[in-house]
């Protein structure tokens, strides 16, 4: 399976580099296989102690593909007539999709508080980002561009009602640990594995720089959010009425249950806007709702922003 996937012979020698290579990628295989077949805690787990496989097993490609013999065990992909993935490329692949599913996982477990939210939308975007051009199909490249529109929809709409109502949204208190530590506590495990890069608590604050300055006003991050909610439903709405990709069933749920949410909280993202407005407006208490997501067990990881009057 993994010679396929890569595009490659295991050659003439048993023992070379690119036939340990292949041999390990199988064996890493196996792994997540097992790991699938536990409940959401030990995949939680199992993943994140797997990311010290991906980085064993990014050596052994490193060693395959700069081998003599790489060149010679190379094919051309004949499923999609170009070359395959070298073999860093598809451990780099391997282990952000790892990565993804360690942080995905902690929404269903209620891991994070909504304070927590806007980094981990947004790492989770340069994770899918990581994996854009190697998902192996034209349906799961489709799947994978929503899945980033709808957390960069929700870096923004989290933003938004940290800005707006920011009591929902504001860390409990940690005396004892610095924004430094908390980001360490939540992400230090990236670094795990060299590819794909760990970012750092200054990245996030580089990408966000205007946002947590205050340079942007609720009102324009909410709209931003509204709008992004739009698109995102236009493109799941374009993708299941669509003969272009053809979906498989799971693919299809995801993307049903993924623009209910985006519809949603498009809405309440413009009544929160409205509720900004002016101090004769009710004030609205932001709540998060994982309840529709999970109904569509695919699309686990995105919340329904709730409003209700405060009493």
């Amino acid at each position: 399976m993994a010679a396929a996937t890569l595009g490659l012979r295991r050659g003439n020698d048993p023992c070379g580099p690119v036939a340990q290579f292949l041999e390990q990628a199988g064996v890493g295989l196996a792994g997540w296989v097992h790991t699938a077949c536990l409940n959401r805690c030990r995949q939680r787990r199992r993943h994140r102690r797997q990311l010290a496989d991906w980085a064993n097993l990014l050596d052994h490609a490193a060693l395959a593909q700069s081998s003599p013999g790489y060149a010679a065990s190379r094919r051309r992909d004949v499923r999609r007539g170009q070359p395959a993935l070298s073999p860093v490329e598809w451990v780099e692949s391997e282990a952000a999709g790892s990565q993804l599913l360690h942080l995905q996982l902690g929404f269903p477990l209620n891991l994070y508080a909504p304070a927590e939210f806007v980094t981990l939308y947004w790492y989770c975007d340069y994770l899918l980002l990581a994996r854009r051009g190697r998902w192996g199909s034209a349906p799961e490249e489709a799947v994978a561009d929503v899945d980033r529109a709808a957390c960069q929809a929700m870096v923004v709409l989290c933003q938004g009602v940290a800005a707006a109502a920011g009591a929902c949204m504001r860390r409990p208190p940690s005396p004892f640990n610095t924004a430094e530590d908390v980001f360490e506590q939540r992400f230090g495990c990236m670094r795990s594995v060299a590819r794909p890069e760990a970012l750092t608590l200054g990245h996030y604050r580089a990408s966000q720089a205007a946002v947590e300055a205050g340079a942007v006003s609720a009102a324009a991050l909410l709209l931003g959010a509204a709008t992004r909610f739009g698109a995102l439903v236009g493109a799941a709405a374009g993708l299941l009425a669509g003969t272009a990709v053809d979906l498989a069933p799971a693919q299809e749920r995801h993307l049903t249950g993924l623009r209910r949410i985006a519809t949603q909280n498009g809405l309440a993202a413009q009544l929160l806007m409205k509720g900004t407005a002016g101090e004769a407006a009710p004030t609205l208490v932001p709540t998060w709702d994982f309840s529709v997501a999970r109904e569509h067990s695919t699309c686990m990881f995105f919340p329904i922003l709730g409003l209700k009057r405060a009493e």
